[in-house]
Order: structure tokens, then sequence, then C-alpha cells
């Protein structure tokens, strides 16, 4: 059907070294209106937790590197990708370069523009990944 948008097909996987710097942030995103009474009406947008993740600290520069090569292939925030969760993956803390194993996969894309300050040998930086499936 025309206008009708399909579902994310990611063609890649976030690399296992980079997997492994993200902290997963517990979200439920709700709904709030507010009446001119004072009365607040609140629901849920969704069943369950929408998956985030974020990194924010110091890199080293191989890492940093790493990071910026990626989210330029993937045109920033324009394509999904796969990312392995390494705290649910089956054992834990294993990946799938493949993107074949569904235990820990998550279909996500980067949320946000590239954000980094570059320093001596070091630097620091923010990037958070949204699951969008």
């Amino acid at each position: 059907m025309p206008g009708n948008v399909g579902n994310a097909a990611p063609a890649t996987v976030l690399p296992q070294i980079l997997c492994q710097q993200f902290t997963r942030i517990h979200e439920r995103p709700c709904l709030i209106s507010e009446y001119q009474n004072g009365e607040v009406q609140t629901g849920t947008q969704s069943a369950g937790n929408r998956g985030r993740w974020r990194f924010s600290g110091r890199w080293s520069n191989s890492i940093r590197h790493a990071f910026r090569v990626f989210y330029i292939a993937r045109s920033g925030a324009l394509e999904s990708f796969c990312f392995y969760d390494p705290w649910f993956t089956d054992p834990p803390f294993s990946h799938d370069p493949t993107g074949e194993e569904t235990a820990g996969r998550h279909t996500v894309r980067f949320d946000g523009p590239w954000y980094d300050v570059l320093e001596l040998g070091r630097g620091g930086g923010s990037i958070e990944l949204v699951e969008i499936a």
C-alpha cells in the first residue's frame, strides 16, 4: 500500500568492542495530558519498555575512531543495525557478528547527533542507541 513504511531491516551488527561500552537505560514512554482545571491524565504508549543504551564518558582514541567510523557508515541515525546487549546474550557477554543469534539482539539506531571532546591522548563524548523494533 502506498505510504506505508516497512519494518527496519538491519544489515550490520555493532562490533563487540563497541557493544561493551554501553549502559542500559529503562524507559517506559508515557502520555501526560494536563487540563485547565489542574487535573492530570497519564497513560503508557507501549506495553513494554523501550530499549535505550547510553555511552557517556572517556574513551580511547581507537574506541572513538571505531565509533565514529560506524556512525558515519550508518549515516548517523538514518540506518538501523543490530546491537547485542551483553547482559542478555546466552551465554552472557557473548557476541554474534553475523546477527543470526536472537538472544540479546536488539534492532537499534543512533539517537541524536555525534558529540565528542578531544583531549591529549584521550577524549570524551556521549552517544545513545534507541530500540526501534
